[in-house]
């Protein structure tokens, strides 16, 4: 080791450990470095991996509102129609003034078709009772 030189055999393990205990502190070190890579790492992953959910939470909840928004826009609608269909069916339905007028108008007018029907008809009659007549007048 040191030629039978027991302080140099000595100084020599000592150097060595010396350097044993460097290679243990640079190795340390250069685990806290890589381990604090990783953890930044980690931490900026672990960051967007947040972002992306609040993202996708965001996002459903738009969707959601603009759904509740929608249905609400038609609930409204909905009333408005029942509130004007009501409002028409007072102002057109059975028993307003429009629908005893405009009944009372059809009526009228069937009236009117049926008289001159029977007009048409007896018409008709006198006619063929006058060629009747004629007829027998003749051959007399």
């Amino acid at each position: 080791l040191a030629g039978g030189n027991a302080g140099v055999a000595l100084g020599n393990l000592g150097r060595a450990q010396s350097q044993l205990y460097d290679q243990f502190t640079n190795i340390a070190a250069a685990d806290q470095s890589v381990r604090r890579g990783n953890r930044q790492q980690f931490y900026a992953g672990a960051g967007q991996d947040e972002m992306i959910n609040r993202q996708k939470f965001q996002d459903e909840l738009s969707q959601t509102l603009m759904d509740k928004q929608a249905g609400a826009g038609l609930v409204n609608d909905a009333l408005s129609n029942i509130s004007n269909r009501g409002q028409f069916n007072k102002t057109y339905g059975k028993g307003s003034p429009y629908y005893e007028m405009m009944k009372s108008t059809w009526e009228t007018s069937e009236q009117e078709r049926i008289n001159k029907s029977e007009a048409l008809k007896t018409n008709k009659q006198k006619h063929l009772d006058h060629h009747w007549i004629v007829n027998m007048v003749l051959q007399e």
